[in-house]
């Protein structure tokens, strides 16, 4: 059950970590199995693996793939869903000069969770399981449930999650 720690320019992996994972760079490609917690900071991350535990993200752009088993927490300007979120999710996204970010949603949030972006899309294979929560300059065009609160200007990173 070891914990693995990587950084560099550009880190690219498919380990098998038996205990806790951190990744920091600037592109990140991780295709791997964590037992553990995984925290990953990077400008462009690729996350196409399994996650056993709580996955951490921050940077400017990510695409998580694969299997999350544990909790999502996510700040990221530019930030795609397309794996299976097994725990409750919570996204904000960031940006610069009040800049709130992007999420497109096309995986599955088992759970439900909490989405606060400037602009929110779903796309059809998106799926929800548990109550989701989400905050946006404009309501997203989906028909899952959800519950829907407008923006008008807020910062997502200063509002409490639901």
């Amino acid at each position: 059950d070891r914990d693995l720690s990587l950084s560099g320019a550009s880190v690219s992996s498919n380990a098998d970590v038996g205990g806790e994972l951190n990744i920091e760079g600037a592109r990140i490609r991780f295709t791997g199995r964590v037992a553990g917690d995984a925290e990953i900071t990077g400008a462009t991350m690729h996350l196409d693996g399994l996650f056993g535990g709580r996955l951490e993200v921050v940077g400017a752009r990510a695409t998580i793939d694969g299997d999350v088993s544990g909790e999502l927490d996510a700040m990221v300007a530019h930030l795609n869903l397309r794996g299976r979120f097994a725990a409750p999710v919570h996204v904000v996204g960031t940006g610069n000069r009040g800049r709130n970010g992007r999420v497109v949603l096309s995986g599955e949030l088992e759970q439900g969770g909490f989405i606060c972006a400037s602009r929110v899309d779903f796309r059809r294979s998106a799926r929800t399981g548990g109550p989701l929560t989400v905050i946006a300059e404009d309501r997203p065009a989906w028909d899952g449930a959800m519950s829907f609160e407008p923006l008008r200007g807020r910062d997502c990173d200063r509002i409490q999650r639901g």
